[in-house]
């Protein structure tokens, strides 16, 4: 089974785990600022 998010927020995540993170968030027509804020990622302009 995969980490707890706490536990995977401490180190760096690989790219296929960042895809994984937006593609989860996404399946539930998140808009652009949910899937940022829940993937755990920085929102650049």
């Amino acid at each position: 089974m995969r980490d707890s998010h706490k536990e995977r927020v401490k180190e760096r995540r690989g790219r296929l785990e960042i895809i994984a993170d937006i593609l989860l968030v996404a399946r539930g027509e998140a808009k652009k600022t949910a899937i940022v804020y829940i993937a755990n990622l920085k929102f650049t302009r």
